[in-house]
């Protein structure tokens, strides 16, 4: 089989990396293409990435790639230069805005795979006749089987849109380097970094490592004595599913996501900067999350690449 990989989002390879390279073992030929706005995605991070898997962005000469199968994470008209006789698209995450939800984002897919059956009735309300299966979070496979270690202190990894709390609370994260003795990490969604890179030099101002993320944030969690991410977004998630010392960091002005307001069921919430300072004074643990959220721990890479397999055959 020919199956494509759209990459419009630049943590998308993160999220593809475990099916690629399962799908690879079993003799498949992969394609990896950029799509969306050229804007959109860091270019020569994700060439990197790519070719530490022995990958490249294919660019066709001429005609249209024609292949069995194309895989998104965002909607199906950001796919360029590449046909399919089936799309299937990924739900990366449990958060983000609403984008995993619209009808509007998942025209035109014969098959979407999410996290959970939260998501998947989620999706179902807004489009009835859409065709869904759960598999779980294929990226934090090799996560789940990581041993937990205190390479870092403490992460923070905020996002880059509405629901980011860096101008919030980020300045005031940033100072908690100095109550810590080992080394902190901060981990920034790859637009943030190209958006706003004044964040990226207070952070190492305040003695911050920010490395260019080679592993998912799943994998960083386990690594960390403390995890904070968006209370809007899919990495808090994420982290609390592998990390039980994860707090929320909320932005008021946020719009609520269908998923958001059922963070803090599970998940510390930080919504000041006082909350912050008093961070080491009350830490409770993340509650266990429930199989409706995330599924097939562990399992999600092989229960993908059969269903893919299964379109066409």
């Amino acid at each position: 089989m020919k199956i494509a990989f759209s990459y419009i989002d630049s943590l998308d390879h993160l999220r593809y990396r475990s099916i690629i390279n399962k799908l690879r073992t079993r003799g498949h030929d992969i394609y990896c293409l950029e799509g969306g706005d050229p804007n959109w995605i860091d270019r020569d991070w994700l060439i990197q990435l790519l070719e530490l898997d022995k990958l490249n962005l294919y660019k066709p000469e001429l005609d249209i790639l024609n292949v069995d199968v194309v895989v998104s994470t965002k909607r199906k008209n950001a796919i360029r230069d590449v046909v399919g006789k089936k799309y299937v698209r990924l739900i990366p995450s449990l958060g983000n805005s609403t984008q995993n939800y619209d009808p509007y984002f998942n025209l035109g897919f014969d098959l979407i795979l999410t996290p959970g059956t939260e998501v998947q009735q989620l999706i179902k309300n807004y489009k009835p006749d859409a065709v869904t299966k759960v598999i779980g979070l294929p990226m934090l496979d090799a996560a789940f089987g990581l041993p937990e270690t205190s390479k870092y202190e403490i992460c923070y990894a905020p996002t880059w849109n509405e629901f980011s709390s860096i101008g919030i609370l980020g300045e005031t994260i940033a100072q908690l380097s100095s109550r810590f003795p080992g080394p902190c990490l901060f981990r920034p969604h790859p637009t943030l970094v190209r958006r706003s890179p004044h964040w990226v030099s207070l952070f190492k101002d305040y003695g911050w490592e920010v490395p260019s993320p080679v592993q998912t944030l799943g994998a960083t969690a386990r690594q960390c004595g403390i995890m904070l991410a968006d209370e809007g977004s899919g990495t808090i998630w994420e982290c609390a599913l592998l990390n039980e010392f994860s707090a929320a960091c909320r932005n008021p002005h946020a719009t609520e996501t269908p998923l958001s307001k059922d963070v803090g069921k599970f998940i510390h919430i930080l919504e000041t900067p006082d909350d912050v300072l008093n961070l080491m004074e009350f830490f409770p643990h993340c509650k266990a999350i429930p199989k409706k959220y995330c599924d097939y721990r562990g399992l999600a890479t092989t229960k993908c690449t059969d269903i893919i397999e299964q379109l066409v055959n």
